[in-house]
């Protein structure tokens, strides 16, 4: 894309970060998060559920959450995302406490 002056967009970046949840390549996807930064696509509400769900998917609980913290607006799908972060590693009552919160 960059050899074409082609710039990634919201559906580029979702896509990517699927790739990276789909194969647990959190490195990869920690970099995504640096170009989705500097992209300002980092409030971009379906990039950002995207980014908690990869992180879940990825067993990386504290950084799922930390998107999800810094979230200005959450949606039914911010939420589940970070439910099922919980669930797939364990944390019954973290993913419960979720539940009651939102």
């Amino acid at each position: 894309m960059a050899d074409e002056a082609i710039e990634p967009n919201d559906y580029t970046f979702v896509s990517l970060l699927k790739a990276c949840a789909n194969t647990c390549n959190v490195e990869l996807g920690r970099k995504l998060h640096a170009d989705i930064c500097i992209n300002g696509y980092a409030t971009d509400l379906f990039v950002a559920n995207t980014l908690v769900s990869m992180y879940g998917k990825c067993r990386e609980t504290t950084e799922a959450e930390q998107v999800f913290q810094g979230l200005s607006r959450r949606d039914i799908v911010s939420w589940t995302a970070m439910i099922s972060a919980y669930v797939d590693v364990g944390l019954g009552e973290e993913s419960l406490l979720a539940y009651r919160q939102m």
